[in-house]
């Protein structure tokens, strides 16, 4: 393999990184709860895809983001949002409780 050969695999390689790193970072910022989804289910999905983001890349996201994702259930995300949590983890055991209770209710 020549060099000319050794620097475009090296470059592919870092833009296939870098493109999958970008797709993971937009899909988690455009995803939403599924109507029929129950908020832990959304919750172990949501996480999951946070879980596999790079610690600098977790900073550009924030409970904001993960409330927006809870609009479609607009009595778990008003409620989330009025708690003020501080963070992601936080604000996901907050919409289940929230849930729970709204279905004993």
């Amino acid at each position: 393999m020549s060099a000319l050969d050794e620097c475009v695999a090296l470059i592919k390689k870092k833009y296939w990184r870098e493109n999958k790193k970008i797709d993971k970072l937009r899909q988690l910022k455009r995803i939403i709860i599924e109507p029929n989804e129950t908020i832990f289910d959304f919750n172990t999905r949501y996480l999951k895809l946070y879980d596999q983001l790079e610690t600098q890349d977790k900073v550009s996201f924030s409970v904001i983001d993960y409330e927006n994702s809870l609009r479609p259930r607009f009595q778990i995300y008003e409620r989330v949002v009025m708690a003020e949590t501080s963070t992601i983890e936080e604000a996901c055991n907050l919409a289940e409780k929230y849930e729970n209770i709204l279905k004993e209710s």
